[in-house]
């Protein structure tokens, strides 16, 4: 009997000795299968890198609108570098 769910396909990925073992480990832990258990992980790995890619294209987007507003870097990393001291420096301002 065939349990693959009839939209699945394939994917071959070379992976460590070690993680294969832990993935094993999980796997036999858990009462699933290893499919099962890479196929979660990936997953999640992709909503996440998915979601952080989304937020750079968006933060670039902005960045390049007439409205964006920015502080030099150099400003930024001073004003840091003065926190803690007795000459502390006000945040810079955007421009």
């Amino acid at each position: 009997m065939n349990n693959l769910n009839p939209l699945s396909t394939t994917l071959s990925v070379r992976v460590t000795s070690t993680l294969k073992n832990k993935i094993d480990q999980l796997a036999q832990a858990s009462g699933r299968s290893r499919s099962f258990i890479a196929e979660e992980a990936l997953k999640r790995y992709v909503e996440n890198e998915s979601w952080q890619v989304q937020a750079i294209n968006e933060a670039f987007k902005k960045a390049d609108s007439r409205n964006a507003k920015f502080v030099e870097h150099s400003r930024v990393k001073e004003w840091l570098a003065s926190w803690g001291t007795s000459k502390e420096k006000h945040a810079p301002k955007c421009k």
